[in-house]
């Protein structure tokens, strides 16, 4: 690959992985939010609706782009953005103009998006539903610093362009939507007609509203997902209250309700209830079978180097850095096993997608891990003849941010761990090395069966 092409590679890469995560983000609130979409700003949501089909065409189902589209929309390339500027500057007029069109769509989507929340309460409540929305958020970021170094604007100057540009296509857009908008307020100009039913409630139940439509909302959309969730029992037990400690907003949930005239009122009630423990109770993990005790260590030296990482991990964990947590994936060849070691704050909510990807390969915020480094874990070169054990120790001294960071108990996260370590060790008999994410073809029950449990906030009881 020649100079040029690698920079055309990375730029467009991290372009198109980052605009991949703002399009599935606008895709979940298609989703979520199907049932309030009539109430969204018909002109946002014009021009949402065109940049999602401009990025579809162009991008994510052009032919000639489809190779590399596969390659990164689920990871970063391994190049560093370090060089962006010098890197945009090498390429042909034809990479640069499809460099700056993969980065600005997606972020004048995200952009527009804040602003259809910022003027719709029903889109608003969506977009933070969605479990998406932080993963966009932090792809905004990255777009926007790719904006400004390719373009060489300063932060402030790009930000009133941005903002203007997207005035100008709601005016825009406006011109196209405003009669139907008339058509439809002639059917029923009521206030209560043009309000989705989250608001109808917030007007009828006053300030305790927002919390109980918030709740009824997420069981609206975890039913609408498929979300399998949670069980209720008829047969109350001492230990389900010791779990999820439901008394006050259940209380809460009651006293809107009752003082509500709405004939629905009570149908959002139970909805609450409902959708409230679901964010509330623990994650369990799930059902498996018992196995046997691995009684030598693999044949195979790279599996056994791999599963020396993994147990380097599970050492950390039990000296008390158990917010440590690892993603292990499949390099986009399938031929290399690889370990991205990160606080559980860089985690996002399913457990395993690492929030910042650290492309800069700082070593502050990911401790990086492939099998092509056989025995130079992390790019050593004193570590080949380590213990687990000894490789702990090290790792804590040259990884100090990380292990500050994930220092606490996490007991859910432990024992998926050392699932997998097992796992692992039984690589000869029915077991392997699991992995999270691959370029090739994942089956649903595998990543349902080795999804780790969300992190835990900083604070709270393992």
């Amino acid at each position: 690959m020649s100079e040029q092409d690698r920079h055309f590679e990375t730029l467009f890469g991290y372009a198109v992985y980052n605009g991949m995560l703002i399009d599935h983000a606008w895709d979940e609130c298609c989703l979520w939010g199907e049932d309030e979409a009539e109430n969204w700003d018909p002109a946002l949501k014009h021009v949402l609706q065109t940049l999602a089909e401009r990025w579809r065409k162009r991008i994510r189902d052009a032919p000639e782009l489809q190779a590399m589209v596969s390659r990164y929309e689920r990871m970063p390339p391994e190049g560093s953005l370090r060089d962006a500027p010098d890197a945009f500057e090498a390429l042909s007029d034809a990479e640069q103009e499809l460099v700056v069109f993969t980065i600005h769509e997606p972020l004048v989507r995200w952009l527009t998006m804040t602003r259809l929340a910022d003027e719709c309460p029903s889109f608003r409540l969506t977009l933070h539903a969605i479990p998406s929305r932080d993963l966009a958020e932090q792809a905004y970021q990255v777009l926007f610093g790719m904006q400004c170094h390719t373009g060489q604007k300063d932060v402030e100057t790009e930000q009133a362009f941005l903002a203007s540009l997207i005035t100008e296509m709601q005016e825009a857009a406006s011109q196209v939507t405003d009669q139907a908008s008339i058509d439809s307020d002639d059917s029923d100009d009521s206030e209560p007609a043009r309000l989705g039913a989250f608001e109808r409630y917030e007007a009828l139940l006053g300030l305790d509203l927002r919390h109980l439509a918030s709740s009824a909302w997420r069981y609206e959309h975890a039913l609408k997902a498929g979300q399998r969730y949670l069980t209720i029992s008829l047969s109350f037990d001492e230990d389900a209250h010791t779990r999820a400690d439901l008394d006050a907003s259940t209380r809460r949930f009651v006293g809107a309700a009752v003082t509500s005239n709405s004939p629905d009122r009570f149908k959002f009630l139970w909805k609450a209830v409902v959708g409230e423990a679901a964010s509330t109770l623990q994650w369990q993990p799930p059902e498996i079978t018992r196995s046997f005790v691995s009684q030598s260590a693999p044949e195979d030296p790279i599996v056994r180097r791999c599963i020396r990482v993994l147990s380097m991990i599970h050492e950390l964990h039990k000296a008390g850095y158990q917010r440590l947590r690892v993603l292990p994936f499949l390099s986009p060849s399938g031929a290399y096993w690889r370990a991205w070691i990160t606080s559980s704050d860089n985690v996002a909510a399913d457990g395993f997608t690492l929030i910042d990807w650290d492309p800069e390969d700082r070593g502050q915020v990911v401790a990086k891990y492939t099998s092509g480094q056989e025995a130079g874990y992390f790019g050593w070169t004193d570590a080949a003849a380590m213990s687990a054990r000894q490789l702990a120790q090290r790792f804590v001294e040259r990884f100090p941010s990380i292990c500050e960071r994930s220092v606490g108990l996490d007991w859910a996260y432990a024992g998926w761990l050392t699932d997998v370590l097992g796992h692992a060790e039984r690589a000869e008999n029915g077991g392997g090395l699991v992995y999270l994410i691959t370029d090739g073809y994942i089956d649903p029950s595998d990543l349902r069966r080795w999804q780790p449990p969300p992190p835990i906030q900083r604070g709270s009881p393992p």
